[in-house]
């Protein structure tokens, strides 16, 4: 139980049960997997106080104060046991952290499709153990499919639509010999 908790489904599934609560958060508003991440990872809920934690992010150098860390500076309202187990598991489950211009996306239309309904990006996503592509609606991604109803979008054909359409109307021949005109133009009164 504990495990499937702490899964990206059980963040979900945690998330909506709030939402359906009634619940926000402190922003007043409703509740994700990312924001119950947040609180999980939060050591304030264990008693501790971290001054200045924008210090554990920036590039350490010698002159540099470490942040100001206070164990029980208040009452926990979760052990300390349990939050390091709750670390370790997340941590088991965290992927490895690569910069977004480095990664290779599958879903060539990932964050610029937006959802009809909600207006959301649309995502890529795969069901049944990565053998079926879809994209899916960010939120509903995100905040769990109860949130927007739009449904799957097959990759295959979705792409397949979209470089159908840019081939037959915007790289024409024309359009082609164009851009290579005005790209020797401006050549020309580079040098």
């Amino acid at each position: 139980m504990f495990r499937e908790c702490l899964s990206g489904k059980g963040l979900i599934e945690i998330a909506r049960g709030l939402n359906h609560d009634g619940l926000t958060t402190r922003k007043a508003k409703k509740w994700s997997k990312t924001s119950v991440h947040k609180v999980l990872k939060n050591e304030a809920y264990a008693g501790v106080l971290i001054w200045d934690r924008q210090k554990l992010r920036r590039v350490s150098t010698s002159d540099q104060l470490p942040p100001v860390r206070v164990e029980g500076a208040w009452q926990a309202i979760i052990d300390q046991d349990t939050f390091q187990q709750v670390q370790e598991k997340l941590g088991e489950r965290a992927p490895r952290i690569t910069h977004p211009r480095v990664v290779h996306s599958e879903y060539i239309l990932s964050g610029i499709m937006r959802c009809k309904s909600c207006d959301a990006a649309m995502v890529g996503h795969a069901v049944k153990s990565g053998r079926f592509f879809y994209y899916m609606c960010g939120n509903a991604r995100r905040r769990g499919r109860g949130l927007c109803n739009t449904p799957l979008l097959p990759k295959d054909k979705i792409e397949s639509f979209v470089v159908d359409r840019i081939k037959r109307y915007i790289l024409t021949e024309e359009n082609l010999e164009e851009l290579v005109r005005l790209t020797n133009e401006d050549l020309a009164q580079t040098c």
